[in-house]
């Protein structure tokens, strides 16, 4: 009995060679890379490379590899960044980027997919794009960073400021020193303060403006094809516009070219960092770095706690 439903069950089974089996499943996942392909726009074959076992990572060889920099959290071809001489340069296929924001060294390729690159612990590399500036070579110093616990961390401890400094011992509670400025004066008065958070010069205004700003000179006013970061820390009054920018002139004419930070302040309590680097290419008595307020309220206020010029590039 338990014979004639089994015959029964070979004879309805299809006669279908296995060769054509074979041949429906590739058509089938041919067809669905093709669906895949048209809603996301990657083409199949940097789809599988992504799919693939360590496609997304490779070992870092530290011997002759250039580094760059990006402040940032990812980076993409066609980017501005900078370069090894601190001037202007666009990232390109193949350069290999440090990601300040998350500490990952990556490879830029096609289609802008990023490849972290790992390394054995303690790996040292030289960012060229970073450091002080070296005037005799025409080009950044570079500034190493070292793998460690799956991060690169940067070594930051010979970058110090050049410019004069804004918190003085001694000076007058009222009063800026000579190498900085107030302006304008008519709308504005400054105090010195010692607060939780180290030493601060606060700026109140007493009237509406289109700005009201702590301007500095020294050491731009001397500098000819060098590069430069000017840092600010501040806090202001709710909602307030602040700007940290650096008026270069760059021919004997006096054509000005402004690089600024512009931020708003969320509140009273929260520093804020503003950061501009720029290649100054021209010495002149009137180049200038301010931080301040721009279209200034009445009541206004802003309270700088470091401000601050390098001679070379900060990360």
């Amino acid at each position: 009995m338990s014979a004639v439903p089994r015959a029964g069950a070979e004879q309805d089974r299809p006669d279908v060679p296995v060769w054509a089996l074979a041949l429906g499943a590739v058509v089938c996942l041919v067809f669905a890379a093709l669906v895949v392909q048209t809603f996301t726009g990657r083409s199949i074959a940097s789809l599988a490379a992504r799919a693939l076992p360590g496609s997304a990572s490779a070992q870092f060889a530290a011997d002759g590899q250039h580094v760059l920099y990006t402040p940032g959290a990812t980076v993409q071809v066609g980017q501005v960044g900078i370069g090894s001489r601190g001037q202007d340069r666009v990232f390109q296929v193949g350069d290999l980027i440090l990601l300040g924001a998350s500490g990952r060294l990556v490879r830029l390729d096609e289609g802008n997919r990023l490849t972290e690159v790992r390394a054995a612990e303690d790996t040292t590399v030289v960012v060229s794009s970073l450091g002080v500036w070296d005037q005799a070579a025409g080009g950044l110093a570079g500034l190493s960073a070292r793998y460690q616990n799956g991060a690169w961390v940067l070594d930051r401890a010979s970058l110090q400021p050049v410019g004069p400094l804004l918190h003085v011992r001694g000076a007058p509670e009222e009063e800026l020193t000579a190498d900085f400025r107030l302006v304008p004066q008519t709308i504005g008065r400054i105090r010195r303060r010692d607060t939780s958070d180290g030493p601060t010069v606060q700026v109140r205004s007493s009237g509406r403006g289109q700005s009201l700003v702590l301007e500095g000179w020294v050491p731009l006013t001397s500098l000819d094809s060098a590069t430069v970061t000017v840092v600010a820390t501040v806090r202001a009054s709710e909602g307030a516009a602040l700007e940290l920018a650096l008026n270069d002139v760059v021919d004997p004419a006096g054509t000005v070219q402004k690089t600024a930070d512009r931020q708003k302040a969320p509140n009273e309590d929260q520093w804020l960092t503003l950061r501009v680097q720029r290649r100054v290419s021209f010495a002149s008595p009137n180049d200038r770095y301010a931080v301040g307020i721009v279209e200034v309220r009445n009541r206004d206020w802003l309270e700088v706690r470091e401000l601050a010029v390098y001679l070379g590039v900060l990360p």
